[in-house]
């Protein structure tokens, strides 16, 4: 019998107004929408970005054969709750996830979590939805994640001023790089130039630590405005005692930003995988045991979250069969090697 593996999915929330959020009603409700992925893919990290009268969703769409992560879209259908197929629109061989789509000077923008390439990249559409160049490089020689954008203090007229990144411990006993613990560091944007960090951006000479470790720390999604304060989505990643889930996205936590210079928050809401309940509607009966992400549009609001379930028979096959021959192709490169 296969084993069960994590399968990311998406759910959605419309919202009644532009001061709706779902951590202020005890009766929300996310449900999922039904994708054709074709059986290869599981999406997570949504991002939500209305353009010519429509809600696009942008997301990691992970391979489930190669193993690693693309970036991709659909457009969401809310009369059918259902979503167009899968269109990838950025691969590399290193890992994409986490879409930050923006737009800034009449331009749209992707700034995706690149760690595994050691920087912290921007694209920008050449034609939009399906065309990307890449841009710029803000930071070099950084195994960081999960970036996000800051205003002036206020979305709403402030402008692009400060980057967030959360940035991944190299040095572990074990040699690992361990994803549920980090150290958010702020840069902030040179004045009048387009989109480049100061030389050396940091804050101060040590680099300001935002936050530091497990809780709510790892961003979760685009900070946005409510009420008039900016409020930060962060991840749940502690272990925590008596709990067999993983602790790498087990909730969401959201977080009133005070002040940005000094920084300062203050946690006002958090939900995880375990109290979720009746809030959440996926396709499939089973137990949610990963929530990680949640963003929102002018109509809609959406999370991921995870389950685990055994992965279509064709991407297991298809899966054998492709490390059966990468391990014949290694034999046959050290057999001519010698």
């Amino acid at each position: 019998m296969s084993r069960k593996e994590r399968i990311y999915s998406i759910a959605f929330r419309r919202r009644r107004s532009t001061d709706d959020f779902f951590y202020l009603n005890d009766d929300y409700c996310f449900e999922e929408y039904h994708v054709d992925l074709g059986g290869r893919y599981w999406l997570a990290d949504p991002f939500l970005f209305d353009h010519d009268g429509k809600t696009y969703v942008f997301y990691e769409a992970f391979d489930m054969i190669r193993r690693i992560g693309r970036l991709g879209y659909s457009i969401i259908n809310p009369d059918t709750k259902t979503l167009t197929p899968p269109k990838i629109i950025l691969k590399r061989p290193y890992h994409f996830s986490w879409p930050y789509i923006f737009e800034h000077d009449g331009e749209i923008y992707i700034l995706p979590e690149t760690g595994q390439d050691w920087r912290v990249k921007l694209f920008r559409a050449v034609k939009f939805p399906d065309v990307w160049t890449e841009d710029e490089i803000l930071i070099n020689d950084i195994h960081s994640c999960d970036s996000i954008l800051l205003g002036n203090f206020t979305e709403r007229g402030g402008g692009i001023r400060y980057l967030i990144t959360s940035e991944e411990y190299h040095n572990t006993p074990n040699g690992e790089i361990p994803s549920c613990r980090v150290k958010n560091m702020l840069f902030e944007f040179m004045p009048g130039e387009k989109l480049k960090l100061k030389p050396n951006g940091k804050i101060n000479p040590e680099g300001i630590r935002v936050a530091e470790g497990d809780y709510g720390i790892r961003n979760a999604g685009k900070v946005f405005v409510s009420d008039g304060k900016l409020i930060r989505p962060g991840q749940d990643c502690r272990e925590l005692p008596g709990v067999k889930t993983s602790p790498y996205g087990r909730g969401i936590v959201l977080f009133r930003i005070d002040s940005i210079e000094p920084y300062s928050e203050k946690e006002i809401f958090s939900v995880s995988c375990e109290s979720i309940g009746t809030h959440l509607k996926p396709l499939t009966g089973e137990d949610i045991v990963g929530l990680h992400t949640y963003n929102l549009s002018r109509d809609f609001e959406v999370v991921d979250f995870v389950q685990m379930k055994q992965a279509p028979f064709k991407t297991r096959t298809l899966r054998r069969l492709r490390d059966k021959a990468k391990v014949v192709k290694r034999f046959l490169v050290d057999f001519f090697r010698r």
